[in-house]
C-alpha cells in the first residue's frame, strides 16, 4: 500500500512541482516555510486540487493521470485527511462525525455507529460519543478528527498541522497517542508540520519544500544532522553557514572566515555547528585553543528550558547556548559586545550542492536532492 506521486499543480503565481513517495507503514514529514506548497501538495493528493501534469499511484492503482484523462473523485480515493482546524461537523456528535465516512460509503447506520464507537474507545474517548464538537476540548476534538480519518479504512492518511491548535501540555500527550496510532496504520501517512519536535518524533523521513520544489529529502535523523538549508538548520536548532571552502578555511557568504578541520573540501560549502559549541567571553581570549575568534554583539537572549539561547550579530551571525549562571556571571544583555570562539573540530562541513540560493533572500534555500 505505497504511494508514488509526481505532482505538478499550476495556480495563479505559484507552481508545485514535486516527486513524493512513501512506503506502506511509513510516515513522511512534509516541512517548509509558509507558501512553500505543503497544503497544496496534500490537497492535490486528496483530489481537492486537480493536477496540471503528473501521476498519482496509490496501492498499485492510478488515481490521477491527466495525460490519460484519469482522475478519481476525492470520495473514491479512500484517503483519510486530518485538517489543522479538524473541520468536524458542528451539528453532529462525536459518534456521528466518525461514522460519517462509512455512512457515505453505504455502510448501514448501526454498523457505522458501532465501528465509530470502537475507534473512539481506541483513542480514549469512551463516554464522549454523544458530545458535539463545541463540547469537546482541543485534544478531544483532535482525536475525534483522527478517528474519523482512520475509521473508513483509508489507503493513505494525510495530516495538515494536526497538533497546531493544541496547547503545550495537551500537545505532548496527543503527540504520544498519535505516534502510537501511526505505528499501527498499515498505509503510508503524510504529516505537514512546522514543529521540529513533531517532525523528528513522528516522521520516518522528511521532505522539505520551498517555493513548490523539494529542496531536501531523506531520513529525519540524517537531515537533522546535516541540514541542507538555513530553514532546516533553524528548525532543528543548529547554525548553518554557506560559503566557499579552500585549504581548510571557509569564506562565509556575507563576511567572515571559518577555520575547519577539513582541508580536503573545496568550492561551495556548508558549515554546521551546534549552539552549545559557540563560546562567549566579555574580553578577548589570550591565548585561545579555538581556531576561530572574532568580536560580536548580542542581539537577543531567550530562555529555552535550562539554557539561554543567545543571538550574536556579527560576521558570521550565530546562535549560542549558555547557562543562566554564565549569563549572570558575565552580566550579559542585549546590545553587549562579546568575543566569540569556535573550535575547528566542532564544525561539520560538506559540499553545498546548490550554492546559488541566498539565505538572506530565501530563508529556506538549500541542497536539492
Amino acid at each position: 500500500m505505497s504511494l508514488q506521486a509526481r505532482l505538478r499543480v499550476e495556480r495563479a503565481g505559484f507552481t508545485l512541482d514535486a516527486d513524493v513517495h512513501a512506503d506502506a507503514g511509513e510516515v513522511l514529514g512534509v516541512l517548509g516555510p509558509n507558501g512553500a506548497g505543503k497544503s497544496t501538495l496534500l490537497r492535490a493528493l486528496a483530489g481537492l486540487v486537480p493536477l496540471t501534469a503528473g501521476r498519482v499511484e496509490l496501492a498499485g492503482e492510478v488515481i490521477e493521470d491527466p495525460a490519460v484523462g484519469r482522475r478519481l473523485a476525492p470520495q473514491d480515493r479512500r484517503i483519510g485527511m486530518v485538517f489543522q482546524d479538524y473541520r468536524l461537523f458542528p451539528h453532529l456528535s462525536a459518534r456521528e462525525n466518525v461514522a460519517f465516512g462509512l455512512r457515505s460509503a453505504g455502510t448501514p447506520k448501526a454498523d457505522a455507529r458501532s465501528h465509530a464507537d470502537s475507534w473512539l474507545a481506541r483513542l480514549g474517548l469512551t463516554g464522549l460519543e454523544g458530545r458535539r464538537p463545541n463540547e469537546l476540548s482541543g485534544g478531544q476534538a483532535q482525536r475525534v478528527a483522527l478517528a474519523r480519518a482512520l475509521s473508513a479504512f483509508p489507503r493513505l492518511l494525510l495530516m495538515d498541522e494536526p497538533l497546531a491548535a493544541l496547547d503545550v501540555a495537551t500537545r505532548a500527550a496527543v503527540r504520544s497517542e498519535l505516534r502510537g496510532q501511526l505505528a499501527l496504520f498499515p498505509g503510508p501517512a503524510l504529516l505537514v508540520t512546522h514543529d521540529s519536535l513533531d517532525a523528528l518524533t513522528l516522521a520516518d523521513r522528511l521532505l522539505i519544500l520551498d517555493d513548490g520544489r523539494v529542496i531536501q529529502a531523506g531520513p529525519a535523523a540524517a537531515i537533522a544532522q546535516r541540514p541542507g538549508s538555513p530553514y532546516v538548520a533553524k528548525l532543528v536548532g543548529l547554525n548553518l553557514l554557506r560559503g566557499t571552502a579552500a585549504a581548510g578555511v571557509i569564506q562565509v557568504d556575507g563576511g567572515g572566515l571559518l577555520v575547519t578541520g577539513d582541508s580536503s573540501l573545496t568550492g561551495p560549502a556548508l558549515a554546521v555547528l551546534r549552539p552549545s559549541s559557540v563560546l562567549l567571553q566579555t574580553t578577548a581570549p589570550h591565548p585561545s585553543s579555538a581556531r576561530n575568534v572574532w568580536p560580536g554583539r548580542l542581539a537577543a537572549l531567550e530562555t529555552i528550558g535550562d539554557r539561554v539561547r543567545v543571538t550574536i550579530a556579527s560576521a558570521p551571525q550565530l546562535l549560542a547556548d549558555v547557562t543562566p549562571q554564565a549569563v549572570a556571571e558575565m552580566r550579559l544583555s542585549a546590545g553587549d559586545d562579546v568575543w566569540v570562539s569556535v573550535k575547528a573540530t566542532d564544525i561539520d562541513t560538506y559540499p553545498d550542492i546548490y550554492p546559488g540560493l541566498d539565505p538572506e533572500v530565501d530563508e529556506s534555500g538549500g541542497a536539492r536532492t
